[in-house]
């Protein structure tokens, strides 16, 4: 039922191990255990605790025991997924392949560091105020998704978090952690018959607390996967969201619905985004450097499973607000009416290009990567089909991008200062 990628590095001295299930607050909002409000942050309160102990081991044990080979072992959630990944030398593969099984397979959420972990929430939640930038992004997703469950911060609220107990999370894993439904990612310098036997027992005994947990657990499973969820609507007309805080600067989003992490049009957008991004990129050289207008100026977005979001964040001063928000406006239609430049295109391209080869340099990010890819389904690309797809990106390609995303839909700003 598992399903496996792996990446044998002979010449790498670290591993990495990376487990995924489709969860996070896509899932956790869409398909309850309670409710949708009461189990809202239930993935990122599962990632943060999951290594804090087993049926056989505290936390100080697992501490011990990846520390002492400078290992590190943690959970991680997001709006789509939630998992665990291990990363440590290639020569402690056995012991820490069966650490990893354990904690995998067998958390059982202590309460007190449940109820630490929601303390820490908590405070993160109610902080979100105190930073502008955050509570701009907070703004422009809940008016940008009125529906569909990206609209939430993937920490859950200050209603939501005391109803994430231990049974809860408890009950999520038993729901979510299944072998038909998890994608496991290795990387390193690890033989393939050490992989083979490992992913061997490591199916057992996920087969063995399956067959426990339907002997215990008998009724039909309340979370069963939907295939999909409905993408947000289009919007119907611009909408505005504004806090006034009377702070020295302001900061804003303004953008819309973007594209899912499957769709074909994400290399154009991506390759979009590279060429208005950075100190070479065009926002920050129309806004800041010619006009003065920015503090700061980046492109946003998010692929989502279904769609998620694009837009463009600027912070500056609250003077200068009007005049910000017509320059992303004047950009974006000077880019589609005259087109990126040569210089432009080649730039991008080759950033593009090159920083994606140096993510993939070390194992960790390999086996996320692999392991993400295989787990929302994308079709795998070697580099040099990537780089011949990206390379293949016209300016007319991208103006055309420019249009569909950016000039023609309605769109949310968000402002807060």
């Amino acid at each position: 039922g598992l399903e496996v990628r792996f990446c044998e590095r002979p010449t790498s001295h670290v591993m990495s191990i990376h487990a995924s299930v489709l969860a996070g607050v896509r899932l956790e909002v869409s398909n309850p255990i309670e409710s949708a409000a009461m189990d809202w942050g239930s993935s990122s309160m599962l990632a943060s605790t999951w290594t804090k102990g087993t049926t056989t081991q505290d936390s100080r044990k697992i501490l011990a025991a990846t520390e002492s080979r400078a290992a590190s072992i943690d959970g991680f959630a997001g709006r789509n997924s939630v998992g665990l990944q291990l990363t440590g030398l290639g020569k402690d593969w056995s012991a820490l392949s069966g650490i990893f099984t354990d904690v995998l397979l067998n958390p059982i959420f202590p309460k007190e560091e449940v109820d630490h972990a929601r303390r820490t929430t908590e405070e993160s939640v109610r902080n979100v105020a105190d930073h502008s930038s955050q509570l701009c992004s907070k703004l422009f997703l809940e008016t940008l998704f009125e529906s569909h469950p990206y609209g939430r911060m993937t920490h859950g609220s200050l209603d939501s978090l005391p109803s994430i107990v231990q049974g809860k999370l408890s009950t999520f894993h038993r729901e979510w952690v299944r072998p038909e439904r998890l994608v496991i990612s290795i990387s390193g310098p690890i033989k393939q018959s050490a992989m083979e036997n490992w992913v061997h027992h490591l199916e057992e005994k996920a087969r063995d607390q399956k067959r426990h947990y339907q002997s215990n657990f008998p009724l039909n499973s309340p979370l069963a996967l939907p295939a999909s969820l409905a993408d947000e609507p289009t919007l119907k007309a611009p909408r505005w969201i504004e806090k006034t805080l009377n702070r020295e600067q302001c900061h804003i989003m303004i953008g819309g619905l973007g594209t899912r992490i499957s769709a074909e049009d994400r290399f154009p957008l991506r390759l979009l985004q590279t060429l208005l991004g950075g100190q070479s990129g065009r926002l920050f050289i129309e806004l800041r450097e010619k006009k003065s207008l920015a503090y700061t100026v980046s492109p946003i977005s998010f692929e989502g499973l279904e769609k998620g979001y694009v837009g463009t964040y600027i912070a500056c001063s609250p003077e200068k607000r009007k005049e910000a928000i017509e320059g992303i406006r004047k950009t974006f239609e000077d880019l589609f009416e005259k087109g990126p430049s040569l210089k432009e295109m080649e730039r991008a391209k080759e950033f593009y290009i090159g920083r994606r080869a140096m993510d993939l340099q070390s194992d960790p990010s390999l086996a996320a990567h692999f392991g993400l890819e295989a787990l929302y389904k994308i079709p795998n690309l070697t580099e040099e089909q990537l780089a011949k797809k990206i390379r293949a990106i016209s300016a007319k390609d991208l103006r055309a991008i420019c249009r569909k995303y950016f000039l023609e839909p309605h769109m949310v700003t968000s402002i807060v200062g």
